[in-house]
């Protein structure tokens, strides 16, 4: 890959993957071809950037970072079960590091609500995108591929509960939710200790709210009501992330390029 300086957009967005590689049991194999670093690196740049085919992404490599991998080694590379697993093991070390270093600067949103005290509070969804040309049918029809996540509303750091796995058709959010594991669900979180009378009563409240859903012909919703939603990025600081990096400018240089587009969220 080109250098740059280590104070570029590029390198503090980085810093956390490279700091979750370089552990002792990151998990990481010398690959000539295309290294566990540039496969990362290169996964996360595909999702930022705006190219609509792995083999256009492919050249990008080459041109840009001066990667000497031929299209059918990125392919392979892919279907790597070791990757995969070293790719969830990195996006959970980064996802602790975020949650690490929000609560050592107490930017803890739920803090001020005595009630939650101790708890993990998460909130979950799913995410659709358009199918990829590849992707085979399901009962006749080619499915858009599903994501379902898990967000901290503590830290609003995310992680990737499952994909969507249809049989028959699309595969809907609760029916994915319901079929994990409590201990997936948790996203590693301790179990808690359980207050049977307070279980009872939020069994007697459920059964309630199914009661009358049912009777005014709806279909209760399961989730929690009036979970805080975590904010969202605007689309002006994907773009501009999106150009910084690729630029070795200073980090303070480029964020001034960022504060027009920002000042109807930070005002």
């Amino acid at each position: 890959m080109k250098n740059q300086t280590d104070q570029s957009v590029r390198d503090r967005f980085f810093a956390p993957v490279h700091k979750a590689l370089a552990e002792p049991d990151a998990g990481t194999r010398k690959c000539p071809s295309l290294s566990d670093r540039d496969h990362i690196l290169s996964g996360i740049g595909r999702v930022m950037g705006t190219g609509r085919s792995g083999c256009g992404w492919e050249q990008h490599m080459q041109m840009d970072w001066g990667a000497a991998v031929s299209v059918c080694g990125f392919f392979d590379s892919l279907k790597s079960a070791r990757r995969l697993a070293l790719v969830e093991d990195i996006a959970t070390h980064v996802r602790l590091q975020a949650d690490r270093q929000c609560a050592g600067m107490g930017a803890d949103p739920l803090a001020e609500h005595p009630g939650l005290k101790g708890f993990a509070v998460y909130a979950s969804d799913g995410h659709y995108e358009k199918a990829a040309a590849h992707t085979p049918p399901v009962g006749g029809e080619i499915q858009p591929q599903g994501f379902f996540y898990s967000v901290n509303l503590r830290t609003h750091s995310m992680g990737l509960l499952d994909i969507a796995r249809p049989s028959v058709k699309k595969e809907h959010d609760m029916h994915a939710l319901k079929r994990l594991t409590a201990k997936s669900l948790r996203m590693g979180e301790k179990e808690g200790v359980r207050d049977e009378k307070v279980e009872a009563k939020r069994a007697k409240r459920q059964a309630l709210a199914e009661r009358i859903a049912a009777e005014a012909g709806r279909r209760p919703n399961p989730l929690v009501a009036g979970c805080a939603r975590a904010t969202e990025r605007s689309l002006q600081f994907i773009r501009w992330l999106r150009y910084c990096l690729g630029k070795p400018r200073h980090w303070s240089l480029e964020i001034e390029l960022l504060h027009p587009y920002m000042e109807a969220y930070i005002s």
